[in-house]
């Protein structure tokens, strides 16, 4: 959660420097959370699947 909150100060002064708008960074930061959210659910359920007795 780090890379949206706007108190992280590299984020902003990496956007500040790169000279990106915030909400241009909002739009590419959550299409990316929600690409690694859906990956890691489907690892997740296919490990559950494979290996029933780890948990």
């Amino acid at each position: 959660m780090n890379l949206f909150t706007p108190t992280s100060g590299a984020i902003m002064g990496g956007l500040a420097l790169a000279k990106i708008e915030y909400s241009t960074w909002l739009k590419f930061g959550a299409k990316l959370f929600v690409v690694l959210g859906v990956v890691c659910m489907v690892i997740l359920t296919a490990a559950m699947l494979i290996l029933p007795g780890a948990a």
